[in-house]
């Protein structure tokens, strides 16, 4: 049950970048003003107009890890790691002492493991698909840095990746202490990682945005330096770390996120979406402008970033000045780990009494009247700190710590020469000082019991296409009707592949749904999510307007992201150099670009975030618009996924050894032996209840519960006895207050995988046995990826509104040794009032929802 009163303490640092491989280095490094920008040698600098960046230094794998963890992390995935062990070692956290479900992570990144991509993709352009080193898969998944840190650790709590590009680190310490107050989990570690790769360095410099020296944020800004490396942030519930007698370095005292439906590249230049994410930070923390003694701005270097970022600043400063300082002019732009590095840099400024410095900063360039700190730190009692990160797509975010106001019980072992009087007067302050901190354990504790009562959150539209569908009336038709959604392959030749159908979304007639000037810019993923989007807005007759548009927040999901895009992109650059790189492609490359494209055609302006974890992503941002929601950060989201099919995709599945099928996906099957591949996209309109019904909305189904776990079994394998996975089915069931008896249908997340099904099945038998009807999805649609609990969910909205349930296809042979009811007619007639979707990701992540029909007698749900 959420608590947004709930403090959350953090006990623990890890960082490794330019300017230090530890928390020490980096720090002394800051107090002196020493910059980490040096020349690169990670990448290949061929025609890019800059030479310089911030590059992690001396750095050597094998310090860190043995042999075979060398080979299962690339990059990015070692500094993950590296950060995250050494917060938790900062923490002095025994993680073994814990529940392991009750510790997760949520992790920003904007490449993850691109550089393995890269490298797959190089060999597959120079040798041929069969000569590619299929390994290289399994390290490029964005979310696999996450997954190689939970493995490292032994997480098997929630496990979430945020990929809003720049905003993505400070994003992922936000998410992290709401799922903490949601009571998803007791202790979160939440930060960033990103590499330097030549997809970043053709892209910026396609772009003209790279300085060729050392960039001087807020003075002459003249570009950006790249930058690299991970930064991790161990986060617990107040009361977990009192008890334990952690020491508490600060407090995250809240957060806010927005969108500036201006441009996808460049930031509104009046700053208006960043002053509302950081007035919007102050005001859920209780604070105002007048409490914040300093700023870690977002600095980047460039002319819009330095001209939009002080703009807003001085608009928050209504009296004044407070000192801003840029991390960035000493580690560069470290992309998605960028905001994680900056709070770490903050909360040591906590700590030690001292603001950083912004270096290499031209007075006389100065443009603006504000103190930013030039040249030289400054000693200073820091009480309230405001970070800030801003991103392509006009993504915002802002997270404020504090310090952590402790009270000390001084004992005094020898009073020397005092009068009875002044005794007593010093044994009732010391009796004072210590019930103050009696209470203060008390207040903590207190504050983590949630409330009995939350808010109920409701579906009131749905917009989708998928495989053979054009809407989601033509969905239905199909679970009607038993159809399949797969269909031969026709947009590219399949003479060099196994699988020669797949569930494709049909042709449609976008530029009578999207803007035209608008729609010359978007790629496929961008054009399907926008077009469900419309149509969900629409379903819910639900309009943006300039009242209202800052008070709707936009999620968006993937589990592949723009692969189309990336590998047009990257292609030119291998075959042609950086100097031929597309400008026009590579806003499109990231993965919160559909996000972006969005919040511009629709004018929405209320929080914005991209979750990229894989198959779990649209269940799990289903939860985040839950907790957004609960929080009061808006009463109405946008849940939108969208994954593609193309020939990249099939290309680099069909190099993961035993993973396609070259004939039927058989889900569930005793002779399945593999998957078919889909694309779809699904957009749901969620609201609060009250918000619904203060509009006259059609409420669809109620949103009742989440369980999310994961496995450290493998990477891009999961745990075949399937106990973690029945854990997520558990936990939602209690977060839904209900029994399994309760659930009348469930959309399981097999795909004909023989080691996938089985697993889920196991979890199936152990928390549902043969009592409740269970149907398979992708055995009409394919594997959808991020997207596929989203078209779960849609059979569910079916299942309840028909009273049936559709059928799994080609289950001739049901497995054998589970006791699970599996649908293998072509439709069940059943009542259906409450369902379950279950989803996973590839390397252990489980996430389940528990939906219902709307019940609106009761004003909450328990």
């Amino acid at each position: 049950m959420p608590n947004q009163h709930t403090q959350i303490a953090v006990t623990g640092i890890g960082i490794i970048c330019a300017n230090g491989n530890s928390v020490e280095q980096f720090w002394r490094n800051i107090v002196a003003g020493n910059s980490g920008i040096k020349p690169i040698r990670a990448v290949d600098m061929t025609h890019i107009a800059a030479t310089v960046g911030g590059e992690v230094g001396d750095y050597k794998a094998e310090h860190y890890f043995n042999e075979d963890e060398c080979k299962r992390m690339d990059r990015a995935g070692q500094f993950a790691v590296i950060a995250a062990r050494e917060a938790v070692k900062h923490s002095q956290l025994e993680l073994k002492a814990f529940d392991s479900y009750r510790t997760g992570i949520v992790l920003g990144t904007s490449l993850g493991g691109m550089r393995s991509g890269e490298l797959f993709h190089e060999q597959w352009i120079r040798d041929g698909l069969e000569q590619t080193d299929e390994e290289l898969l399994f390290m490029y998944p964005i979310h696999t840095p996450c997954d190689n840190i939970a493995h490292d650790l032994g997480l098997k709590g929630p496990r979430s990746v945020i990929s809003n590009a720049c905003a993505a680190g400070t994003n992922a310490i936000g998410y992290a202490c709401d799922m903490i107050r949601m009571g998803a989990a007791d202790v979160m570690l939440a930060g960033g990682v990103d590499p330097l790769t030549r997809l970043s360095y053709s892209g910026f410099n396609s772009l003209q945005a790279l300085s060729p020296t050392a960039c001087a944020p807020y003075s002459k800004s003249d570009g950006l330096n790249l930058g690299e490396g991970a930064a991790i942030l161990v986060l617990e519930r107040m009361d977990v770390a009192l008890q334990r007698g952690a020491t508490i370095i600060a407090e995250v005292l809240d957060y806010e996120l927005s969108a500036d439906a201006y441009h996808l590249t460049a930031p509104d230049p009046g700053g208006a979406g960043a002053l509302r994410s950081m007035k919007g930070a102050l005001r859920k923390a209780g604070l105002s402008e007048h409490d914040v003694d300093y700023i870690n701005g977002h600095g980047t270097g460039t002319p819009t970033n330095d001209t939009s970022e002080p703009k807003a600043l001085r608009a928050l400063m209504t009296a004044g000045s407070i000192p801003v300082s840029s991390s960035k002019s000493m580690v560069g732009h470290m992309l998605g780990a960028a905001g994680a590095a900056e709070a770490v840099a903050s909360v040591l400024a906590i700590e030690n009494s001292f603001i950083p410095p912004t270096v290499n900063f031209d007075v006389q360039s100065q443009k603006f009247d504000i103190d930013f700190v030039p040249n030289a730190g400054r000693s200073a009692d820091l009480n309230v700190i405001l970070s800030n990160s801003f991103a392509f797509g006009g993504n915002n975010a802002t997270v404020l710590f504090g310090k952590h106001k402790k009270c000390e019980v001084r004992i005094q072992e020898q009073v020397p020469e005092v009068t009875q009087e002044q005794a007593h007067e010093q044994a009732r302050e010391q009796a004072h000082e210590q019930a103050r901190g009696q209470a203060q354990v008390q207040d903590a504790e207190e504050s983590a019991h949630f409330p009995k009562k939350r808010h109920k959150v409701v579906i009131t539209g749905v917009g989708a296409i998928a495989g053979n569908a054009a809407n989601l009336e033509q969905i239905y038709s199909l679970l009607r009707e038993h159809q399949s959604g797969l269909s031969p392959i026709s947009s590219f030749d399949t003479s060099g592949y196994i699988q020669r159908e797949a569930g494709q979304i049909p042709e449609l007639r976008y530029s009578k749904m999207i803007n035209p000037s608008l729609l010359r810019k978007m790629d496929t993923l961008s054009k399907q999510a926008t077009a469900v989007t419309k149509m969900a807005l629409e379903d819910a007759k639900l309009s943006v307007t300039r009242h209202n548009s800052e008070q709707i927040g936009v999620l968006f999901a993937t589990g592949s992201g723009p692969i189309e895009t990336v590998e047009s992109f990257n292609r030119v650059v291998l075959q042609e150099g950086a100097k031929m790189a597309n400008a026009k492609l590579f806003p499109n490359t990231v993965m919160n670009a559909a996000a972006g494209h969005i919040c511009i055609h629709f004018n929405i302006k209320g929080p914005t975030s991209t979750i990229a974890a894989g198959g779990v992503s649209i269940v799990n941002a289903l939860f985040y618009a839950n907790a957004m929601i609960q929080s009061g950060s808006c009463q109405t989201v946008l849940v939108v996924s969208s994954d593609e099919f193309n020939e990249p995709m099939l290309a680099g599945h069909q190099r993961l050894s035993g993973f396609l099928t070259p004939t039927t996906m058989r889900p569930f099957d005793e002779q399945r032996n593999g998957v078919v591949l889909g694309s779809g996209s699904v957009c749901f309109v969620v609201e609060s209840e009250a918000a619904a019904l203060a509009r006259g909305a059609r409420i669809v189904a109620e949103l009742k519960g989440f369980g999310m776990t994961s496995d450290c079994r493998a990477i891009g394998g999961v745990n075949p006895r399937g106990q973690e996975w029945s854990a997520a089915f558990q936990k939602a069931l209690a977060d839904a207050n209900m029994s399994a008896e309760q659930i009348d249908y469930v959309a399981a997340a097999a795909n004909g995988h023989r080691m996938f099904d089985y697993a889920e099945a196991q979890a199936l038998e152990r928390v549902f046995g043969g009592d409740v009807p269970v149907s398979a999805p992708k055995s009409m649609f394919g594997e959808t990826h991020g997207t596929a609990g989203g078209i779960g969910l849609l059979t569910a909205l079916y299942a309840m509104n028909e009273s049936a349930i559709p059928g799994i296809q080609h289950l001739n042979e049901p497995l054998r040794s589970v006791k699970v009811d599996f649908v293998t007619e072509s439709l069940r007639k059943a009542k259906v009032d409450h369902a379950l979707i279950s989803s996973f990701a590839y390397g252990g992540n489980y996430n389940a929802l528990v939906v219902g029909k709307y019940n609106g007698d009761a004003e909450c749900s328990p």
